[in-house]
């Protein structure tokens, strides 16, 4: 990075296993350094024993990855909890969590050639762009949108009960979104001289579809016994009745890894008359037996 001024970007397909090592002591360096390259500006020295001082005037890193909800969601619990609040987390702004298509089919067919070439050339063409010295400002009218925008926005996290952790999240997000409709601008008018009212608002609506996946995301690590719930509700059919939550675990569904979070899950759909619960006991072990009300259906 000290001979790249523009900065790097860190690519792994599974991000998992990077996030759990900067859990122990041994990476507090990295981490540190993981959380000074985030705005690009900052400087970092390293020094190392036999190897010297490497001094970088401005950490600029870009990250990009994906990862499992299950894994994730220890992540999410830290940020909460406060285990681990330093605003790592927060700093992946671009996080989304898309629905499960719930098929599947085979299909056989060519990529969008159109897309692909139009993709590689706006890619190609902001690559090749010089580096600017002075920094491309907004427009009057994209600036009035981005204005009017971020006084709600901040209206809306503050003093309306957000965790704190999704407020870091949320009062982050200005950044983000400026740095997005510089990308539109500059995808669409390479010579550009300032970000249009156009770019700002294909930016805000990035804003608005974001804003979503941050609630879903820090949603589930909150509430994890509604999410187990909903996941055993749409895999009704795998349960016959008399099942237990020993027998919910065991399916390794996403969300449910442990007896006791599928115990929480299934005491709330009990409550909500999804279920009807049992108890047995079983060689002097009492177990909860459950059954799904209206003939194994859930209403």
């Amino acid at each position: 990075m000290a001979d790249n001024e523009l900065g790097l970007v860190l690519v792994r397909d599974e991000l998992s296993g990077w996030a759990q090592k900067l859990e122990s002591e041994e990476y507090a360096e990295a981490r540190s350094f993981f959380l000074t390259a985030y705005s690009g500006r900052e400087a970092f020295t390293v020094d190392r024993i036999g190897r010297g001082t490497i001094h970088i005037p401005a950490a600029c890193l870009s990250i990009i990855g994906g990862i499992q909800p299950s894994k994730v969601s220890r992540l999410i619990k830290g940020a909460i909890t406060g285990t681990s609040d330093d605003g790592l987390l927060q700093r992946f702004q671009l996080v989304t969590w898309p629905d499960d298509a719930g098929s599947w089919e085979w299909r056989d067919r060519k990529p969008h050639s159109g897309a692909k070439a139009s993709f590689d050339r706006i890619f190609h063409n902001v690559h090749g762009l010089d580096y600017l010295a002075e920094p491309l400002r907004q427009s009057e009218a994209a600036l009035a949108l981005f204005r009017e925008w971020m006084i709600d926005h901040n209206r809306a996290i503050r003093g309306n009960g957000v965790h704190p952790a999704v407020e870091s999240h949320l009062l982050k997000m200005p950044e983000a979104i400026l740095g997005i409709a510089l990308l539109c601008e500059l995808s669409t008018n390479p010579c550009a001289s300032r970000v249009s009212e156009d770019s700002m608002l294909h930016a805000l609506a990035w804003a608005d579809y974001l804003r979503g996946h941050v609630a879903r995301l820090y949603h589930t690590a909150s509430s994890p016994e509604l999410e187990a719930a909903r996941t055993i509700l749409k895999k009704h059919k795998d349960l016959e009745n008399g099942f237990t939550a020993r027998d919910v675990s065991r399916k390794g569904w996403t969300g449910i890894e442990s007896a006791t979070t599928a115990a929480e899950a299934l005491e709330l759909l009990t409550d909500l008359h999804h279920l009807s619960a049992v108890h047995t006991e079983s060689m002097g072990r009492p177990t909860d037996r459950f059954f799904w009300n209206d003939g194994g259906t859930p209403s």
